[in-house]
């Protein structure tokens, strides 16, 4: 038992007890300071602890402070770099792979469409990029087109011209707007069109009829006009729409349904009459055209016409509006532009004026032969550094048409597009026209007019007389438009053309209708127009 205890209990020395010991470390401790580090103890001797001094070299450690290498700062510098740029990827890159929620950028491209013509005004319209607009147009088959359903509605894609959807029907539509309406309250327009069958909505992302026009005796009803809209009447949260009804009546239509809810009769004084968009909810207008070629703008409250909508006996009140102007101008900066097409064409003339603020004539410019669209203004601002321009760069974009003395009559063997010219009681013409687009640019004190473009077009007229021509002038009055596509500050001109061309097909001649759509970044390209240096 003695030996097994000796190597666990050692006794302590009756020299040093344990009050003595606590006070010399103690004592030691606090004298030393850092050099308490001078004790050091070594293996029990002996059955006693041995305790050594050693000489204190702290004091004689530097305290160094060395600076980071180059190497190391820049190695320092990448690891934070690498640190934020999940960060930046995940916030800002990966979600513009999600079509809905990021713009795509804007190229200049060009969109062809065969055996159709493009007409009527172009319409930015709402589609899967929630970030850009998208294009929706109506068009006409060809004169030989064979299909039944070769008309329709058309939507492009605004970042290259892509088909979104192709509405097709049988009908000819004759007007879109795809600004007036939101049937499903969803924050997005709908586009009107009218046809002959009627009026109908078609929805722009997915392009489909969301109702016709109809009665509780009619499925459709035809002889519309394309509506405006007015008040909420039967409180289902979208606005009733507004029509002309067989030239002369008014035709209140719920704008949630399409059905009709109430037919107005108008006093017989008009042959026809036509509604002005005044963008005033409590009233309105409309030209009334008389048998003797005397036209008046008459006004009523919607008020008025709210009581005729909740009793048919109830009277409407319609009141002359003296001294109405109702001459179309068009606007940039403090000018306006008024266009005047005179006589019919081949024989023809354009007029077209410039005015200043306070309406003094500034310049005049006529065009022989030729007949002018409706033009464009555009405003470009000065903040831009790449035009020199000291001022705003107002101005406008027109388009014409020159006609030549060229009319070629078509033989009964001349095929218009694989297919057979009908020869009976019918007569094609093929005439050609010069497509050009002029730039009216507006300075302080001058106006400079420059040429964008000139093109080639065939028309194919049933007849010597340019009537039932395609394409048709008056279908290509609106085939100008200037607007962000992509919502980048940066203004894009848009711009559609239609023309028969000659291809040989197994070694005859034929005649194919082809149209053509293009994106031109106006903005950014507009030095180059003028060879700004």
């Amino acid at each position: 038992m003695s030996h097994s205890s000796q190597g666990v209990y050692i006794p302590l020395p009756q020299s040093l007890s344990d009050s003595d010991s606590e006070k010399e470390e103690k004592s030691n401790y606090i004298s030393n300071g850092v050099n308490s580090s001078k004790i050091k103890f070594s293996q029990p001797k002996n059955g006693h602890t041995q305790m050594h001094e050693y000489e204190d070299n702290i004091g004689k450690i530097k305290n160094l402070n060395r600076k980071l290498s180059t190497r190391r700062r820049a190695a320092l510098v990448f690891s934070i770099f690498l640190c934020f740029l999940p960060i930046v990827v995940f916030l800002w890159i990966l979600p513009c792979q999600d079509t809905n929620t990021c713009s795509l950028k804007i190229g200049n491209w060009e969109s062809i469409h065969e055996n159709l013509e493009l007409m009527g005004p172009i319409n930015l319209v709402r589609g899967i990029f929630h970030k850009n607009w998208n294009l929706a147009l109506i068009y006409k088959g060809s004169y030989s087109n064979p299909k039944s359903f070769k008309n329709g509605v058309i939507s492009l894609l605004g970042n290259n011209g892509a088909v979104a959807w192709d509405f097709q029907q049988q009908s000819y539509p004759h007007e879109i707007n795809c600004t007036t309406i939101d049937v499903e309250s969803n924050g997005y327009y709908d586009c009107l069109v009218v046809d002959s069958r009627g009026l109908k909505v078609i929805e722009t992302i997915s392009g489909e009829a969301l109702w016709h026009a109809h009665s509780i005796e009619q499925k459709s009803i035809p002889e519309l006009e394309m509506p405006i809209k007015i008040e909420d009447f039967d409180n289902d949260g979208t606005n009733e729409l507004l029509a002309v009804y067989k030239k002369s009546d008014l035709l209140i239509i719920s704008g949630k349904t399409g059905q009709a809810l109430s037919n107005i009769k108008l006093p017989s004084i008009c042959s026809s009459i036509k509604l002005l968009k005044t963008g005033n909810l409590n009233s309105i207008k409309y030209i009334c055209s008389k048998t003797e070629g005397i036209k008046a703008t008459y006004e009523t409250s919607m008020s008025d016409i709210k009581s005729y909508y909740l009793n048919s006996g109830a009277n409407i009140k319609l009141n002359v509006v003296e001294n109405e102007d109702n001459s179309t101008f068009y606007q940039a900066g403090d000018k306006k532009l008024i266009i005047e097409n005179l006589n019919i064409c081949p024989i023809c003339q354009s007029v077209v004026t410039l005015y200043s603020s306070n309406n003094t004539k500034l310049h005049l410019w006529k065009f022989d032969n030729a007949v002018v669209m409706n033009p464009i203004p555009f405003t470009f601002p000065s903040s831009r550094p790449l035009y020199s321009f000291e001022t705003y760069i107002h101005g406008f974009i027109l388009k014409m048409w020159y006609w030549q003395d060229n009319s070629l009559k078509l033989s009964p063997v001349t095929r218009i597009y694989k297919r057979n010219v009908p020869v009976h009681n019918e007569t094609f013409h093929l005439n050609k026209v010069s497509e050009r687009i002029i730039l009216i640019i507006l300075k302080e004190n001058d106006v400079q007019i420059e040429n964008v473009s000139l093109t080639d077009i065939y028309l194919i007229c049933n007849g010597p007389q340019h009537n039932n021509c395609q394409p048709d002038f008056n279908n290509q009055k609106d085939s100008l438009l200037i607007a962000d596509l992509d919502f980048d500050n940066s203004l894009e001109l848009i711009s559609y053309s239609s023309s028969y061309k000659k291809i040989d097909i197994n070694g005859d001649d034929t005649w194919h209708l082809t149209s053509k759509i293009n994106v031109f970044r106006l903005e950014s390209e507009f030095p180059k127009l003028l060879e700004i240096k």
